[in-house]
């Protein structure tokens, strides 16, 4: 019996020893200690921005995916809005006039001093991903004096629970500019013309608001597609131009030349006036609302400049004829030119040339001996837009 025992041990012994090694070699797993439940709160937002537009702020932000614990977010989120408005201090960069806000607000926070508590003005609810919230301001933050708005938000768990505020964005309190009102554009040789109503005389000394014109080409506007993952992609078509452009015209102008556009393009036009302000150290731009889209087709109907400088010469050799030359044209959409004759017991010129001649010289081979003519010529572009008629110049072929 005690035998037994003996090797019964033994085996335990040796099979435990085995089970060691085989661990050392492949490794084993360990629990570890217990892990605390998860609290499912959402980590916060860190890419927080804010944009005033007319009586408005409109915030964006990513909501994250992700717990504070590395889990996926499987519940519905609230997030609320908080706002806090500050006065201005004394050496910010304020527009001449512009008065700082009563000192009824609350002082700003020294860099080292903890976030204020959320004044919560809204509460959305989001999903995780692109987010978005618009702040309509009271009145008493819509008109001057300017003050500094910093916003935050809290993103809830189901248990109206948060890990905390997240990173600042930056707008103010004050008056907007006002809209653009009768916005409207036209083709000319270099481009476009926009043009708008002039803006009444602004008070108090303040400098008058810049213009921004937003242009979009609508053949670079992205058709609706099904994919979510297509949607995130831009249009892009190779050797066009960029599908955005962004014009600038400063007050009190009413009419600027935007000179990137191109004939056959069809584009969408917007425009914002915006006032820039430097509140206690943030540089923020206080935007009217945008105005009405207006769309231009740009058509070429604009014919090249006359030829300068028609010179005629008789010549007898190698065959008798009437030579004519002039200054070219410098239009890079120039097709070439069309020669006229007249002759002078006549009123109506002939064409002579039945296609443009891409030259700028021609020879009259069918002029008759003894008779004056009268030419002219005109130069014609790749729209067939044909110019005015160069002067006339008179010449007579000798009679052999």
């Amino acid at each position: 019996m005690m035998f037994w025992f003996q090797m019964r041990d033994k085996r335990t012994i040796s099979a435990g020893f085995s089970l060691l090694l085989l661990c050392m070699a492949v490794g084993c797993a360990s629990p570890g200690p217990p892990r605390p439940p998860s609290l499912n709160l959402s980590q916060p937002a860190t890419d927080l921005t804010a944009q005033r537009v007319g009586d408005q702020v409109l915030l964006r932000w990513t909501t994250p995916d992700k717990t504070t614990d590395g889990l996926p977010i499987k519940q519905n989120l609230t997030v609320r809005v908080c706002r806090t408005a500050f006065p201005a201090v004394a050496g910010s960069s304020l527009p001449p006039g512009a008065n700082l806000a009563p000192p009824l607000l609350p002082p700003v926070p020294a860099a080292n001093q903890p976030t204020p508590p959320c004044n919560e003005v809204l509460r959305v609810a989001v999903h995780p991903g692109v987010s978005t919230a618009t702040d309509s301001l009271p009145a008493n933050l819509t008109a001057d004096p300017v003050a500094l708005l910093d916003y935050r938000v809290e993103i809830e768990n189901a248990a109206t629970h948060t890990a905390g505020p997240s990173n600042p964005a930056f707008s103010a309190a004050g008056t907007a500019p006002a809209p653009v009102e009768s916005l409207h554009a036209s083709a000319i040789p270099s481009g476009a013309m926009l043009e708008w109503a002039a803006v009444p005389t602004l008070t108090r000394g303040r400098p008058a608001p810049f213009l921004e014109l937003n242009r979009i080409n609508s053949a670079l506007v992205a058709p609706p597609r099904s994919s979510t993952k297509a949607k995130s992609q831009p249009l892009q078509l190779a050797g066009a131009e960029s599908p955005e452009v962004h014009l600038r015209a400063s007050s009190p102008a009413t009419g600027t030349i935007d000179p990137t556009a191109r004939f056959g393009q069809t584009y969408l036009y917007t425009a914002q006036r915006v006032r820039p302000i430097q509140l206690n150290g943030h540089a923020i731009e206080v935007r009217s609302v945008v105005s009405p889209t207006i769309t231009l087709t740009l058509r070429d109907t604009f014919p090249p400049a006359a030829p300068t400088g028609l010179a005629t010469i008789p010549t007898t050799t190698p065959q008798p004829g009437i030579d004519l030359s002039w200054q070219p044209n410098a239009e890079p959409d120039l097709a070439g030119y069309i020669v006229y004759r007249r002759d002078l017991a006549g009123t109506t010129p002939t064409r002579l040339t039945p296609t443009a001649i891409p030259g700028s010289a021609f020879r009259d081979a069918t002029a008759a001996p003894g008779q004056r003519y009268a030419y002219t010529v005109t130069a014609i572009d790749t729209n067939n837009n044909e110019s005015k008629a160069s002067p006339e110049a008179e010449e007579t072929l000798p009679n052999p």
